[in-house]
């Protein structure tokens, strides 16, 4: 911004200066020659009584005229700083928006929604992992109530049916986890997609340049306004209703 003012003074100022026709005037009198004033010849001498001879009077010169002292002065017509400055000032302010995703979250409708999903969705998985765990440990248990009357041969087919039992919990356990994943990112992009929606609603009705997420701001310049928008995005992300 200071830039932008700094470069508009410049060629303001470049546009006010003289051409080279107002800068060079003519000196009055400065080519002048100095003239010679002859004085009058003498009268003729009386036949009665000559005349003393006299003797010619030199000439008289003129002073050379004096150039002037002080060069002529270049008026700049610069106006006021102040008016500078107000060209500056003439640019419109960049609105800038910003939402805090946690609260549309927690706060919207459809966050609400997402999360009492991912909540049951993790209950039920969490239950079936819990039954398999026991079926796990009770085929532990009888497997070694059985270990002092089993052969070798016996007990090592035991134990090759556990280790398989135990990476097929495993591989559930994957799986479960995986699922939860899945739907959290399914959410997340319903959500996000609604956010975008309401985010470009709102900033052509309002005039924001740019609407970004909620951070931690380090530098602002004097012509950008931020403003928090989130409560206004929540506001049309619940009026816009489930999708259909």
């Amino acid at each position: 911004m200071k830039f932008a003012c700094r470069k508009t003074m410049i060629t303001l100022l470049v546009c006010f200066l003289p051409t080279m026709a107002m800068a060079a005037e003519p000196v009055a009198g400065a080519e002048q020659k100095p003239s010679v004033q002859l004085q009058p010849a003498p009268q003729a001498a009386t036949a009665q009584k000559p005349a003393p001879p006299q003797q010619a009077t030199p000439p008289a010169t003129t002073a050379a005229p004096q150039l002037p002292t002080e060069q002529p002065k270049l008026q700049l017509n610069i106006p006021p700083a102040a008016n500078a400055q107000g060209v500056a000032k003439q640019q419109p302010a960049v609105l800038i928006g910003y939402i805090d995703p946690g609260r549309i979250s927690t706060d919207s409708k459809p966050g609400k929604a997402g999360q009492t999903k991912i909540t049951n969705k993790k209950k039920k998985l969490q239950a079936q992992i819990e039954a398999k765990r026991k079926q796990l440990g009770k085929h532990q248990s009888e497997i070694e109530a059985k270990l002092p009357s089993l052969s070798p041969q016996q007990r090592e087919a035991a134990s090759k049916e556990f280790k398989k039992k135990v990476e097929e919990f495993q591989k559930f356990g994957q799986k479960a986890e995986n699922e939860l994943q899945e739907l959290q990112i399914e959410l997340s992009n319903d959500l996000y997609e609604k956010i975008q929606k309401a985010a470009s609603v709102y900033a052509k009705k309002t005039n924001l340049s740019l609407v970004v997420v909620k951070r931690e701001i380090i530098y602002q310049s004097e012509g950008v306004v931020p403003m928090d928008i989130t409560d206004e995005i929540i506001k049309l992300i619940n009026e816009e209703g489930p999708k259909k």
